[in-house]
């Protein structure tokens, strides 16, 4: 933390100060909202917190949701210090938090208590026979194996999981000691709301164990709010209604909407635009050639990047759907291309290039080869997991087969969507068989559904003032946010995010909609 940083949070408390009641609540129930250092977040939750204190008359305690994440349960000497400095002084972002309404600040910390229910599991010897078993884990009936398989992958930097190596065995012990801590929390306490900033990982444990006690979640973004309960905990449920909420639009919101996409895809295309991390497009003449050999493309994925992001897949990773295609690939008689993700690291290309070597003609393609170019190899299939991929080649009338039935093309028709690996399998050896009806006015409604309607300035932000592309994506979760805000900021803003907040709140809607914004 920087001279200026620190100003930027002096700035942005002061604020605070000013716009939000801070007397403390005498309250048995209890509002959580999720601690980290991740400044846009702080803005989204300063209207939420004082929405629902108003409306439970609770108390605001911050937890600590990144614990195995950056952090261990157990503390050294240094951290319990600092820890302390940082509650009692309101030290940087306990400042922070303090402004915007907390009283409290809490962590996972073992006690004879928790040991005993850990101890109890322990001894049931729970038989992780394979990765799925650890995919399908419940304890307590709450569905946690795929937030502790993703959390491994992220933090080790591990492609897959070894699930009898000491270090995983030790990292899920760890991971079950989380979940008894918070198991016992919610029941021992009367929470009636919490706060993350995400639904993956270990940081959507909390979620689950919340949801499991009837506890409405709610997890803010600039674009949008989730209001998540048991029912709709994971990101894929949303994909399977755009169909339906644009049917149901005004014809001429409809008519504009899909004049919006086609406008922005071709853009995309000339290279002007860029929706997708490193699908890469550049301003050249496409000229898509009809071949008479099948042409595929596996377009791959970040290894550590929560496989598990929309609920389960057709394999546990990343890493067993690219062993499985390749092994596949050597029953056909196709041209195989393989597309490197941005994010794949050297140590990725080492591992990726002896998966390849299985089947010596798949030809690698690094990430930074324009679409365009690859439009022109005449390629006729794509293999993807869920990616964005699906609906930028689909637009080119490809073929794209997904390995997750709960894609964010899921509720539309112009992409393959096998339920089974046996039909993944099917799919890719009989491609040339497929007929499939790609309409492209279908690819533009889910654009403008996805990447327009449904994304919603909830805060008024004046985004042009803020740096476009990756320093966009870095600079909303500096102390630099605080600044654009409070610079930003009116009596009329402030009271207009307050009604949003409030008719949003006690609305049904699982998702803010632009009707709570009238």
């Amino acid at each position: 933390m920087n001279f200026i940083e620190s100003k930027s949070i002096t700035k942005f408390k002061n604020h605070n100060y000013k716009i939000f009641e801070h007397s403390k609540k005498k309250s048995n129930s209890i509002i959580l909202v999720e601690f980290h250092g991740w400044c846009s977040a702080h803005i989204c939750y300063s209207y939420l917190i004082n929405t629902l204190k108003k409306k439970f008359k609770s108390k605001v305690l911050a937890y600590e949701g990144y614990t195995l994440i950056s952090s261990k349960i157990d503390q050294t000497i240094f951290q319990k210090i600092k820890s302390h400095v940082g509650k009692s002084t309101s030290l940087n972002f306990f400042g922070v938090y303090d402004s915007i309404g907390t009283e409290e600040f809490i962590r996972v910390k073992k006690s004879r208590y928790i040991d005993i229910k850990y101890n109890e599991f322990c001894k049931k010897k729970i038989n992780l026979k394979n990765k799925n078993d650890l995919i399908n884990l419940k304890i307590n009936n709450i569905w946690v194996g795929d937030l502790i398989y993703d959390t491994f992958l992220k933090i080790k930097k591990v492609p897959t999981i070894n699930i009898h190596s000491e270090e995983f065995i030790k990292f899920f012990n760890d991971a079950v000691y989380v979940f008894f801590y918070w198991n016992e929390f919610f029941k021992k306490n009367n929470v009636k709301a919490l706060i993350i900033s995400h639904s993956t990982y270990l940081y959507g444990m909390v979620m689950r164990i919340a949801n499991s006690n009837k506890v409405t979640v709610y997890k803010p973004t600039f674009n949008t709010i989730y209001k998540i309960k048991k029912k709709n905990f994971t990101i894929g449920d949303e994909f399977f209604s755009l169909k339906k909420k644009f049917q149901n639009l005004p014809k001429k919101i409809q008519k504009n909407g899909l004049k919006l996409a086609e406008n922005e895809i071709e853009e995309m295309y000339k290279g002007n635009k860029k929706f997708a991390l490193g699908y890469n497009y550049k301003n050249r003449k496409v000229n898509i050639l009809k071949v008479n050999k099948n042409k595929i493309l596996i377009a791959m994925h970040n290894f550590y990047d929560s496989p598990h992001v929309f609920g389960k897949m057709l394999f546990p990773d990343f890493y067993e759907w690219l062993n499985h295609i390749v092994e596949l690939s050597k029953k056909t008689n196709y041209e195989w291309y393989f597309k490197l993700h941005p994010e794949n690291t050297k140590k990725d290309l080492n591992l990726i290039k002896k998966i390849l070597s299985k089947n010596k003609k798949i030809k690698l393609i690094s990430s930074k080869i324009n679409n365009n170019i690859i439009f022109n190899i005449g390629i006729n299939c794509v293999l993807t997991c869920f990616g964005s991929i699906g609906y930028e080649f689909a637009y080119q009338g490809i073929k794209v087969i997904n390995a997750c039935v709960r894609n964010p093309h899921a509720g539309y028709g112009f992409t393959l969507n096998p339920k089974t690996i046996t039909e993944f399998d099917h799919m890719i050896l009989n491609i040339h068989k497929i007929k499939l009806n790609i309409k492209k006015a279908e690819i533009l409604e889910f654009l403008f559904m996805r990447r327009y309607f449904l994304r919603i300035n909830w805060l008024q932000l004046s985004t042009n003032q803020i740096s476009k592309g990756f320093g966009w994506k870095n600079k909303i979760y500096r102390p630099y946010m605080y600044d654009v805000w409070v610079n930003e900021f009116d009596n009329k803003k402030h009271n207009k995010i307050n009604r949003i907040c409030n008719k949003f709140i006690t609305s049904n809607h699982y998702k803010l909609e632009r009707l709570h914004c009238e």
